[in-house]
């Protein structure tokens, strides 16, 4: 799906979600699990429930991945980056 869809179906099931509805939603992409749900389930290929509870339980309890985030200001450049980092 482009980006400029899938902001748009984003902000509208976040609109749903904000008026107490129930949304089923199956999706392969853990971003869009953590971003649009309050429970998830993971469920095995053979139709198993493997886990079930909040995004950042599931996270905590799965997740061996390191993340980094960066956040750049409008005065930041690449160059400076570049300089500061050798």
């Amino acid at each position: 799906m482009d980006p400029l869809t899938c902001k748009f179906i984003w902000h509208h099931l976040k609109s749903l979600i904000q008026q107490n509805s129930c949304i089923l939603l199956t999706t392969h992409s853990a971003d869009e699990a953590e971003n649009l749900s309050t429970k998830v389930a993971i469920v095995t290929t053979g139709g198993n429930l493997k886990a079930i509870g909040s995004p950042q339980k599931l996270l905590n309890q799965y997740s061996n991945d390191l993340i980094i985030e960066v956040k750049l200001t409008v005065k930041d450049s690449a160059s400076n980056l570049e300089t500061q980092n050798g």
